[in-house]
């Protein structure tokens, strides 16, 4: 499905959601395609929360620029498919394969700032990604395959314990989001 398809579909739980969908479509008028491109100072990016069948743990990644525990994600590089650019994002970072959406719709729809730093050794402008976020399930069995080129680290945590893990409040905010959304909360209660 085409990002603007993908953005038009996404139905705001409140208010600050719903101010940052329509900021997101002014930019799509703005912008159009330029926004899937990290040239440009607002860019699409694709990352997914991964969670094991029973939705009792997620698996995350130490990232190396953010120096803190959270989900695969990435730039959409072109890619007019949100979905599409998650999944290949949690594979690439991952090395699972088995990647199932829970729902195939952006689950979350954040902007989300980043400040400016150096990467690779070249020096890397303050942006803003406009970060759509989805809800994979993986076997938690499968092998994984690091990239160190993104992270230091995989580890399958239970979702109860993210606040221990994760660093970045604004990130917490997003991860309740996505949980709350997939239904993992449920399916956890149910098992009690």
């Amino acid at each position: 499905m085409d990002y603007r398809e993908q953005i038009a579909a996404f139905r705001p739980a409140d208010e600050p959601e719903k101010r940052v969908r329509e900021r997101v479509i002014r930019l799509i008028e703005q912008k159009g395609d330029a926004l899937l491109e990290r040239t440009c100072g607002y860019h699409f990016t694709g990352s997914a929360l991964l969670l094991n069948p029973s939705g009792s743990k997620t698996l995350l990644l130490f990232h190396k620029q953010f120096q803190s525990w959270t989900y695969p994600g990435g730039h959409a590089d072109g890619d007019r498919d949100l979905l599409a650019v998650a999944l290949r994002e949690a594979r690439e970072e991952t090395g699972l394969s088995a990647l199932t959406p829970v729902k195939e719709e952006i689950l979350a729809l954040d902007l989300l700032g980043v400040p400016g730093h150096r990467k690779n050794g070249s020096a890397v402008e303050a942006h803003t990604h406009i970060s759509a976020s989805f809800v994979l399930q993986a076997r938690e069995g499968e092998p994984l395959l690091q990239n160190p080129a993104e992270s230091q680290g995989l580890r399958w945590v239970p979702v109860d314990q993210m606040e221990k893990w994760c660093r970045e409040p604004h990130m917490l905010a997003v991860f309740r989001k996505l949980l709350a959304r997939a239904g993992a909360f449920g399916r956890r209660e149910e098992k009690r």
